[in-house]
């Protein structure tokens, strides 16, 4: 995530009108074809609760192997998570019983102490720490809303120890964790491939031209 400090306006950034008309455009664009997208319309039939249920298996199994870390979260925070390719919207309480509630995208969006907005392999790549979050920031591939202290409180939770999403997802498998693995990746690498075949015929016309 973006670093904050004295030198950088962070707040009036993440909140600025700039940045709000930017969102606006790119929800009127179409959005790319992305793995993730392609996952989102295949689980589509599967019902509100059984995505939140999904989803809070493996937070909770975030939270068995990496408990320092998020003891390290300040306060009691909620931070809505968007990855806009997703047909999901992530309301994470880290320090609450229902650590994680789910919301279909066509419901109206919880309120949150602060918002994370980007694509979800994005995202992915942030929690692992691939990839750096000032730059995703600057570049607009990450939009960042609310108050910063409870993003501040997350950062640098996820600092303090290196994560890996699937492997962490899949832990509580004991020795079937690494067939597991491989089965998730196997579907990544199908959903990608689908995705990327899909974007080149839905650009293709505009290569084309008229």
């Amino acid at each position: 995530m973006p670093a904050v400090n004295s030198g950088t306006p962070f707040a009036e950034i993440a909140t600025s009108r700039e940045s709000m008309q930017l969102l606006e455009s790119r929800r009127r664009e179409r959005p790319p074809v992305t793995a993730a997208l392609m996952l989102g319309l295949i689980l589509s039939p599967v019902p509100l609760l059984g995505v939140e249920q999904g989803a809070d298996i493996v937070f909770r199994a975030l939270v068995r192997r990496h408990r320092d870390m998020f003891g390290r979260i300040d306060g009691d925070p909620s931070v809505l998570i968007d990855a806009v390719d997703l047909p999901w919207l992530f309301l994470i309480r880290p320090k609450r019983a229902q650590a994680v509630k789910v919301t279909s995208r066509r419901q109206a969006p919880p309120q949150a102490d602060a918002v994370i907005r980007a694509r979800a392999a994005r995202l992915i790549d942030l929690l692992e720490g691939k990839v750096d979050g000032d730059a995703l920031f600057f570049s607009r591939d990450l939009v960042i809303e609310g108050e910063t202290a409870a993003v501040l409180s997350l950062r640098n939770a996820l600092d303090s120890q290196e994560v890996r999403l699937v492997d962490d997802a899949l832990s509580a498998l004991g020795p079937f964790a690494g067939v597991a693995k491989g089965f998730v990746r196997a579907g990544l690498v199908l959903a990608e491939t689908a995705a990327a075949r899909l974007e080149h015929v839905l650009t293709e016309p505009e290569r084309d031209g008229p």
